[in-house]
């Protein structure tokens, strides 16, 4: 016998590992069934959807959004999402969003703002006249615009979903955008570029004693300044948290610093991507002298288990390494600015001396980078030097054609060439 629907809680929500989606199910209430991202999405339409049931029609009169509106409903839909443990987005992106949303709503053309139009007055022709070229002049770069512009853009599919327009305008718009794809590979060359051995040498000659660790840490592994941090001392008894084994000379990589929507509500949890869980071999030396170095640490500092931990045994604070470490170094080693990396840039010299001594085993790299994609791997491919692969193609065309030291050409006959007539003596 069916089951009775009493209220929106026998309304069946269900996780599907297949799809990756929770599914509510409506047929009890002549509806069909429907994916969500989050749990908490599901559970909000089945609410709705069971008012509609029980009375005839919703509780409130739905009115066309404004852009405003339409930002506070989505950037709600979001905090959901950042919410629910199971959604690959955390407080960071949310955070980044509002901030992407409120400039692109304080936008004015022709003295409105843009968070006072209706959504559904948004049309192709505006996008493309009128609100990326506003955008544009009013960001410092054209990744910023285009940053901003897909944020717009994810908001306004948010209101295609609800019904509050048919289409998504900024996705039908053609403009001109920047390529992520080129910016990145501008990133990674400017990137290198302050990130040569010499350069790094004189960097690391003048890190303070305490600090060099962190900077060789950092280095010989690739890591990435928020995997840095969540590193522990490996526990065979608390795999998940991972750490370094002194034992195996590994690091563990399965944690990462996490952002919150304030740099004081930041936590550990998962890594970047699934790729970034991994294993990175370490050498004997430097697992040795990282062992040497934990050893000696204060009893206090050693309380949480951290590889890094500040003088009081927290968690190590990334926030001001850049700073502290790295700038500070840079200017007594007298470096002109335009040479002074960023922490992340240490990943940059790891890939590409990899890379050199290992001969360009991109497939390896990515693992050990723990990137997600291998066209990210593949944007080191200009800075590898393989001298010995070079010498070898090289000489795999070399020979097959020769120089060869031909007779001169007589004139011919068509030659317009006046022979000088030489005049004897008498």
């Amino acid at each position: 016998m069916p089951k009775k629907i009493k209220s929106h809680k026998d309304l069946s929500i269900r996780w599907r590992k297949e799809t990756c989606s929770y599914t509510l199910d409506l047929q009890p209430i002549g509806g069909i069934r429907q994916s969500f991202a989050s749990k908490a999405e599901a559970t909000s339409e089945a609410k709705r959807m069971f008012e509609i049931f029980e009375t005839g029609k919703p509780a409130t009169e739905t009115k066309p959004w404004t852009v405003e509106k339409a930002v506070a409903e989505y950037l709600k839909h979001a905090k959901n999402r950042a919410e629910d443990p199971d959604a690959r987005y955390g407080l960071k992106q949310l955070t980044t969003q509002r901030i992407h949303l409120t400039k692109c709503s304080a936008l004015a053309v022709d003295g409105l703002a843009i968070a006072k139009r209706n959504v559904a007055d948004l049309d192709v022709d505006f996008i493309e006249q009128d609100f990326w070229p506003t955008l544009k002049r009013n960001c410092k770069s054209s990744v910023t615009a285009l940053n901003r512009f897909t944020a717009f853009r994810q908001m306004m599919f948010y209101c295609v979903k609800k019904k509050q327009i048919p289409s998504n305008p900024c996705s039908k718009a053609e403009i001109e955008t920047p390529k992520r794809q080129e910016i990145w590979e501008r990133q990674v060359d400017r990137g290198v570029a302050k990130v040569s051995p010499e350069n790094l040498q004189r960097i690391l000659d003048h890190v303070a004693p305490e600090h060099q660790l962190k900077v060789l840490f950092a280095l010989e592994t690739g890591l990435r300044i928020s995997e840095q941090v969540a590193i522990k001392i490996f526990d065979p008894k608390r795999v998940a948290e991972g750490g370094i084994d002194f034992k195996k000379n590994t690091v563990h990589v399965t944690r990462a610093l996490k952002m919150g929507e304030t740099y004081s509500g930041s936590y550990i949890g998962e890594p970047k991507s699934k790729s970034g869980r991994r294993v990175v071999p370490v050498d004997p030396h430097l697992s040795q002298m990282l062992k040497e170095y934990y050893m000696a640490l204060p009893v206090k500092m050693k309380t949480e288990g951290w590889l890094f931990p500040t003088t009081h045994g927290t968690r190590g604070d990334s926030s001001n390494w850049r700073e502290r470490i790295l700038y500070k170094a840079c200017r007594k080693a007298g470096l002109e600015r335009e040479l002074w990396p960023t922490w992340h840039m240490l990943r940059h010299a790891y890939a590409t001396t990899y890379l050199h001594k290992r001969g360009g085993n991109f497939d390896r790299a990515k693992e050990l980078m723990g990137h997600s994609s291998y066209q990210t791997t593949l944007l080191y491919r200009h800075h590898v030097v393989d001298e010995e692969r070079d010498r070898a193609d090289a000489g795999a065309v070399h020979g097959t054609w020769e120089v060869r030291e031909l007779p001169p050409e007589a004139p011919n006959d068509n030659s317009t060439v006046v022979p000088l007539k030489v005049k004897k003596a008498s």
